[in-house]
Protein backbone atom coordinates (compact mmCIF):
# COMPACT_ATOMS: atom_id res chain seq x y z
CA UNK A 1 0.00 0.00 0.00
CA UNK A 2 2.81 2.40 0.90
CA UNK A 3 4.68 1.56 -2.31
CA UNK A 4 1.55 2.13 -4.38
CA UNK A 5 0.86 5.49 -2.76
CA UNK A 6 4.43 6.74 -3.18
CA UNK A 7 4.69 5.50 -6.77
CA UNK A 8 1.44 7.35 -7.58
CA UNK A 9 2.84 10.46 -5.93
CA UNK A 10 6.02 10.23 -8.02
CA UNK A 11 4.04 9.59 -11.25
CA UNK A 12 1.85 12.67 -10.69
CA UNK A 13 4.89 14.83 -10.00
CA UNK A 14 7.29 14.18 -12.85
CA UNK A 15 9.31 17.22 -11.90
CA UNK A 16 9.71 16.07 -8.28
CA UNK A 17 13.16 16.71 -6.88
CA UNK A 18 15.41 13.61 -6.96
CA UNK A 19 16.27 14.03 -3.29
CA UNK A 20 12.56 14.02 -2.43
CA UNK A 21 12.03 10.85 -4.49
CA UNK A 22 14.95 9.20 -2.68
CA UNK A 23 13.50 10.07 0.73
CA UNK A 24 10.12 8.59 -0.25
CA UNK A 25 11.69 5.43 -1.70
CA UNK A 26 13.84 5.00 1.40
CA UNK A 27 10.63 4.97 3.45
CA UNK A 28 9.33 2.07 1.35
CA UNK A 29 12.51 0.08 1.94
CA UNK A 30 12.54 0.80 5.70
CA UNK A 31 8.84 -0.11 5.97
CA UNK A 32 9.50 -3.39 4.14
CA UNK A 33 12.35 -4.15 6.52
CA UNK A 34 10.14 -3.41 9.53
CA UNK A 35 7.52 -5.83 8.23
CA UNK A 36 10.12 -8.54 7.61
CA UNK A 37 11.53 -8.11 11.13
CA UNK A 38 8.06 -8.48 12.64
CA UNK A 39 7.40 -11.59 10.54
CA UNK A 40 10.69 -13.09 11.76
CA UNK A 41 9.71 -12.32 15.35
CA UNK A 42 6.33 -14.00 14.74
CA UNK A 43 8.18 -17.01 13.22
CA UNK A 44 6.37 -16.59 9.90
CA UNK A 45 9.52 -17.49 8.04
CA UNK A 46 8.18 -18.07 4.46
CA UNK A 47 6.53 -14.63 4.49
CA UNK A 48 9.61 -13.09 6.11
CA UNK A 49 12.05 -14.33 3.46
CA UNK A 50 9.63 -13.21 0.74
CA UNK A 51 9.58 -9.73 2.29
CA UNK A 52 13.38 -9.65 2.47
CA UNK A 53 13.54 -10.58 -1.21
CA UNK A 54 11.09 -7.76 -1.93
CA UNK A 55 13.35 -5.38 -0.03
CA UNK A 56 16.33 -6.45 -2.14
CA UNK A 57 14.27 -5.83 -5.31
CA UNK A 58 13.29 -2.36 -4.09
CA UNK A 59 16.95 -1.52 -3.55
CA UNK A 60 17.77 -2.43 -7.15
CA UNK A 61 16.42 0.85 -8.51
CA UNK A 62 17.62 4.21 -9.78
CA UNK A 63 15.36 6.04 -7.33
CA UNK A 64 18.18 5.90 -4.76
CA UNK A 65 21.12 7.93 -6.04
CA UNK A 66 23.05 8.54 -2.83
CA UNK A 67 25.80 5.97 -2.33
CA UNK A 68 25.63 6.37 1.44
CA UNK A 69 21.87 5.79 1.45
CA UNK A 70 22.31 2.61 -0.61
CA UNK A 71 25.07 1.40 1.71
CA UNK A 72 22.89 2.11 4.74
CA UNK A 73 19.93 0.17 3.33
CA UNK A 74 22.04 -2.74 2.08
CA UNK A 75 23.63 -2.94 5.53
CA UNK A 76 20.17 -3.07 7.12
CA UNK A 77 19.09 -5.77 4.64
CA UNK A 78 22.12 -7.92 5.47
CA UNK A 79 21.50 -7.40 9.19
CA UNK A 80 17.88 -8.54 8.76
CA UNK A 81 19.02 -11.60 6.81
CA UNK A 82 21.37 -12.41 9.69
CA UNK A 83 18.40 -12.09 12.08
CA UNK A 84 16.35 -14.42 9.86
CA UNK A 85 18.95 -17.18 9.74
CA UNK A 86 19.69 -16.82 13.44
CA UNK A 87 16.03 -17.38 14.29
CA UNK A 88 15.90 -20.32 11.88
CA UNK A 89 18.67 -21.98 13.91
CA UNK A 90 21.35 -21.46 11.25
CA UNK A 91 23.92 -19.32 13.10
CA UNK A 92 26.78 -20.07 10.69
CA UNK A 93 24.82 -18.56 7.79
CA UNK A 94 23.72 -15.71 10.06
CA UNK A 95 27.34 -14.97 10.98
CA UNK A 96 28.31 -14.54 7.32
CA UNK A 97 25.51 -12.01 6.81
CA UNK A 98 26.30 -10.02 9.96
CA UNK A 99 30.01 -9.86 9.09
CA UNK A 100 29.03 -8.51 5.67
CA UNK A 101 26.63 -6.02 7.28
CA UNK A 102 29.36 -4.86 9.65
CA UNK A 103 31.83 -4.37 6.79
CA UNK A 104 29.22 -2.41 4.83
CA UNK A 105 28.60 -0.09 7.78
CA UNK A 106 32.32 0.49 8.28
CA UNK A 107 32.56 2.01 4.79
CA UNK A 108 29.81 4.57 5.37
CA UNK A 109 30.83 8.20 5.68
CA UNK A 110 27.67 9.76 7.10
CA UNK A 111 27.12 9.01 10.79
CA UNK A 112 24.43 9.90 13.25
CA UNK A 113 25.37 12.12 16.18
CA UNK A 114 25.89 11.41 19.85
CA UNK A 115 26.89 14.25 22.17
CA UNK A 116 27.83 16.25 19.09
CA UNK A 117 30.30 13.56 17.97
CA UNK A 118 30.19 11.21 15.00
CA UNK A 119 28.58 7.89 15.94
CA UNK A 120 27.23 5.10 13.75
CA UNK A 121 24.47 3.46 15.79
CA UNK A 122 23.76 0.89 13.05
CA UNK A 123 27.39 -0.28 13.22
CA UNK A 124 27.03 -0.64 17.00
CA UNK A 125 23.86 -2.70 16.43
CA UNK A 126 25.77 -4.93 14.01
CA UNK A 127 28.39 -5.67 16.69
CA UNK A 128 25.62 -6.45 19.20
CA UNK A 129 23.83 -8.77 16.77
CA UNK A 130 27.16 -10.38 15.90
CA UNK A 131 27.69 -11.08 19.61
CA UNK A 132 24.28 -12.79 19.81
CA UNK A 133 25.10 -15.05 16.86
CA UNK A 134 28.52 -15.92 18.28
CA UNK A 135 26.76 -16.88 21.53
CA UNK A 136 24.57 -19.26 19.51
CA UNK A 137 27.78 -20.84 18.23
CA UNK A 138 29.08 -21.13 21.84
CA UNK A 139 31.94 -18.77 20.97
CA UNK A 140 31.53 -16.88 24.20
CA UNK A 141 34.86 -15.06 24.34
CA UNK A 142 34.41 -13.68 20.83
CA UNK A 143 30.86 -12.69 21.73
CA UNK A 144 32.13 -10.75 24.74
CA UNK A 145 34.71 -8.96 22.58
CA UNK A 146 32.00 -7.86 20.16
CA UNK A 147 29.86 -6.44 22.98
CA UNK A 148 32.82 -4.70 24.59
CA UNK A 149 33.35 -3.06 21.20
CA UNK A 150 29.86 -1.56 21.51
CA UNK A 151 30.65 -0.20 24.98
CA UNK A 152 33.96 1.23 23.75
CA UNK A 153 32.25 2.94 20.79
CA UNK A 154 29.85 4.77 23.09
CA UNK A 155 32.25 5.46 25.95
CA UNK A 156 34.90 6.96 23.67
CA UNK A 157 32.41 9.63 22.64
CA UNK A 158 31.22 10.14 26.21
CA UNK A 159 34.81 10.64 27.38
CA UNK A 160 35.46 13.19 24.62
CA UNK A 161 32.29 15.03 25.56
CA UNK A 162 33.09 15.03 29.28
CA UNK A 163 36.62 16.35 28.59
CA UNK A 164 35.16 19.12 26.47
CA UNK A 165 32.73 20.07 29.25
CA UNK A 166 35.58 20.00 31.77
CA UNK A 167 37.66 22.36 29.60
CA UNK A 168 34.66 24.69 29.51
CA UNK A 169 34.48 24.58 33.34
CA UNK A 170 31.14 22.80 33.24
CA UNK A 171 30.32 20.67 36.25
CA UNK A 172 29.09 17.16 35.55
CA UNK A 173 28.53 14.07 37.66
CA UNK A 174 27.85 10.41 37.02
CA UNK A 175 24.09 10.90 37.09
CA UNK A 176 24.30 13.30 34.13
CA UNK A 177 26.62 11.07 32.09
CA UNK A 178 23.85 10.01 29.70
CA UNK A 179 21.73 13.18 29.76
CA UNK A 180 22.66 14.26 26.23
CA UNK A 181 22.54 10.78 24.71
CA UNK A 182 19.86 9.62 22.27
CA UNK A 183 17.47 7.21 24.09
CA UNK A 184 18.05 4.71 21.27
CA UNK A 185 21.72 4.59 22.21
CA UNK A 186 20.92 4.17 25.92
CA UNK A 187 18.59 1.29 25.00
CA UNK A 188 21.39 -0.27 22.97
CA UNK A 189 23.72 -0.03 25.96
CA UNK A 190 21.09 -1.54 28.24
CA UNK A 191 20.62 -4.58 26.00
CA UNK A 192 24.40 -4.93 25.63
CA UNK A 193 24.94 -5.01 29.39
CA UNK A 194 22.13 -7.57 29.72
CA UNK A 195 23.68 -9.86 27.12
CA UNK A 196 27.09 -9.50 28.77
CA UNK A 197 25.52 -10.57 32.08
CA UNK A 198 24.01 -13.66 30.41
CA UNK A 199 27.40 -14.82 29.13
CA UNK A 200 29.08 -14.01 32.45
CA UNK A 201 26.55 -16.28 34.18
CA UNK A 202 27.30 -19.05 31.67
CA UNK A 203 31.04 -18.65 32.25
CA UNK A 204 30.60 -18.59 36.04
CA UNK A 205 31.67 -14.95 36.49
CA UNK A 206 28.79 -14.33 38.87
CA UNK A 207 30.06 -11.17 40.58
CA UNK A 208 30.64 -9.50 37.21
CA UNK A 209 27.22 -10.70 36.05
CA UNK A 210 25.53 -8.98 39.02
CA UNK A 211 27.25 -5.70 38.14
CA UNK A 212 26.42 -5.99 34.43
CA UNK A 213 22.76 -6.81 35.06
CA UNK A 214 22.53 -3.90 37.47
CA UNK A 215 24.02 -1.56 34.86
CA UNK A 216 21.46 -2.90 32.41
CA UNK A 217 18.54 -2.16 34.75
CA UNK A 218 19.76 1.36 35.59
CA UNK A 219 20.14 2.28 31.93
CA UNK A 220 16.80 0.67 31.14
CA UNK A 221 15.07 3.09 33.50
CA UNK A 222 16.48 6.04 31.52
CA UNK A 223 14.75 4.93 28.32
CA UNK A 224 11.81 2.91 29.64
CA UNK A 225 9.54 3.95 26.76
CA UNK A 226 11.82 1.98 24.41
CA UNK A 227 12.94 -0.87 26.69
CA UNK A 228 9.67 -1.61 28.53
CA UNK A 229 9.09 -4.83 26.55
CA UNK A 230 12.51 -6.12 27.66
CA UNK A 231 12.02 -5.41 31.38
CA UNK A 232 10.74 -8.92 32.32
CA UNK A 233 13.77 -10.52 30.64
CA UNK A 234 16.15 -8.05 32.26
CA UNK A 235 14.66 -8.75 35.68
CA UNK A 236 14.81 -12.52 35.16
CA UNK A 237 18.50 -12.35 34.28
CA UNK A 238 19.19 -10.07 37.24
CA UNK A 239 17.46 -12.44 39.67
CA UNK A 240 19.35 -15.36 38.15
CA UNK A 241 22.64 -13.56 38.83
CA UNK A 242 21.59 -12.78 42.42
CA UNK A 243 20.47 -16.38 42.94
CA UNK A 244 23.79 -17.74 41.64
CA UNK A 245 25.67 -15.29 43.86
CA UNK A 246 23.68 -16.48 46.90
CA UNK A 247 24.40 -20.12 46.06
CA UNK A 248 28.08 -19.38 45.67
CA UNK A 249 28.21 -17.63 49.06
CA UNK A 250 26.22 -20.39 50.74
CA UNK A 251 28.73 -23.01 49.62
CA UNK A 252 31.61 -21.03 51.14
CA UNK A 253 30.01 -19.65 54.29
CA UNK A 254 27.90 -20.87 57.17
CA UNK A 255 24.14 -20.68 56.70
CA UNK A 256 23.91 -17.62 58.94
CA UNK A 257 26.71 -15.81 57.10
CA UNK A 258 25.16 -16.72 53.76
CA UNK A 259 21.82 -15.17 54.78
CA UNK A 260 23.53 -11.92 55.79
CA UNK A 261 25.53 -11.81 52.56
CA UNK A 262 22.40 -12.56 50.55
CA UNK A 263 20.62 -9.59 52.09
CA UNK A 264 23.60 -7.34 51.38
CA UNK A 265 23.85 -8.51 47.79
CA UNK A 266 20.13 -8.03 47.21
CA UNK A 267 20.25 -4.50 48.59
CA UNK A 268 23.40 -3.66 46.64
CA UNK A 269 22.01 -4.79 43.32
CA UNK A 270 18.36 -3.78 43.81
Amino acid sequence: MLKSAICSNIAMNNDMDKDRVEVLWRRIVIATNTLSTQLITDKKFPQAIEMLETMATLLDTDFIQSQDCKQELYGILKDSNAHYYSKRGKPSAALQYIISATNTEKTRKVKTSISGKAFNIQLARCYLHRACILKQLNRFNESMKAMKRVLMMVDSHLIDDMLQKSSNSEISDASSKYDSIDPQVIALLSVTYHNIAVIQIILGHIGDACISSQNCRRLCRLCISITSRYVPQFEETHMKAIYEMSNMLRSKQTEEQAIVFQKLVTELFD
